[in-house]
């Protein structure tokens, strides 16, 4: 698990860079998950109480609104997985989510997340510019979901 540690600092550097004994301590706040292939990682109708991390593999949201599910989101390494709206109200999801491939993700729950900022303050600010990452990364799919050819 420290190669993925390692990755992920790698990763975030480029955002904002926070020291290596803090990414060590981060490692007692999340949950290390391998899923296989067309797994179901989360159902619909559940709400969302976590955000995961891509380490390996392609994940896919499916929405379930219309009754026959269709695909509105495809997530890969780097990428912060999380139906952001039922996690910000508690609601039930309309989206699940399913393993296209085999994955490898880390988990940070709800809870856990404050728990982080307070008890290693450097993320704080990482957890900032990750925000925004998301959100450029997000309007970039609308955007292409938006393209008269989608």
């Amino acid at each position: 698990m420290d190669d993925l540690i390692k990755k992920m600092k790698e990763d975030y550097d480029s955002l904002h860079v926070v020291d290596r004994e803090d990414y060590k301590r981060l490692w007692d706040f999340l949950q290390f998950r391998r899923y296989p292939r067309r797994e179901t990682i989360r159902k619909e109708g559940l709400a969302e109480d976590r955000s995961r991390y891509v380490f390996e593999g392609v994940l896919a949201m499916y929405d379930h609104r219309s009754g026959v599910p269709q695909c509105r989101r495809i997530f890969s390494e780097t990428d912060t997985v999380c139906d952001f709206e039922s996690y910000a109200t508690g609601n039930p999801s309309r989206f699940s989510l399913v393993a296209l491939t085999d994955c490898v993700v880390c988990d940070l729950t709800k809870d856990q997340e404050l728990r982080v900022v307070d008890a290693i303050p450097s993320f704080g600010s990482l957890a900032i510019r990750i925000n925004q990452r998301i959100t450029v990364r997000d309007s970039r799919w609308k955007d292409l979901l938006l393209q008269p050819d989608a």
